[in-house]
């Protein structure tokens, strides 16, 4: 009972340390090719051109 124990707490271990590094590495990957929120949400200029107001027809006074 108690082997079976270890076998399984070196099987978390072993994938506790493998899902960090797959972690790791996809940060690092979208770190080094500029992409991520970061770069898009601090460009202002690209901000204003993913963002198109919505035309206003009418405009008459007291409608709404």
């Amino acid at each position: 009972m108690r082997k079976n124990m270890e076998v399984g707490m070196k099987k978390m271990a072993l994938y506790s340390v493998a899902l960090v590094l797959f972690a790791y590495g996809a940060a690092v990957a979208v770190a080094e090719t500029g992409g991520g929120c970061v770069r898009c949400h601090t460009d202002e200029a690209l901000m204003k051109s993913l963002f198109v107001p919505p035309t206003i027809h009418g405009g008459e006074e007291g409608e709404g």
